[in-house]
């Protein structure tokens, strides 16, 4: 069962804010896609080719096709800075020293 304390955690590492009807909503969901691996984690696979599906024979055949217009694209973004897509940073800047 997904507990209070999971989900305060999960909110946290995923930076989300949720009220309580989606963090229960959530909670209700994450505890389906538990139960669903432990179904899979029963099927015995000891004897299952893992490669069949990377034969070429079952790969799509390889065709370019024209891509999006770059204006379509830059309309989905936020922000946009020099032609690059200006996201939000999760991450702390790394200076590469060891201050401690």
């Amino acid at each position: 069962m997904i507990d209070s304390d999971t989900m305060k955690n999960l909110q946290s590492l995923s930076k989300l804010k949720l009220n309580e009807e989606e963090e229960a909503s959530l909670a209700s969901q994450l505890q389906q896609i538990i139960q669903y691996f432990e179904v899979l984690a029963g099927y015995d696979t000891v004897d299952t080719d893992m490669n069949a599906a990377l034969k070429p024979e079952s790969l799509r055949p390889d065709e370019s096709a024209a891509s999006l217009p770059r204006k379509t694209i830059e309309s989905f973004a936020v922000a946009m800075q020099d032609g690059h897509f200006v996201v939000p940073r999760i991450l702390e800047k790394h200076t590469g020293r060891d201050d401690g």
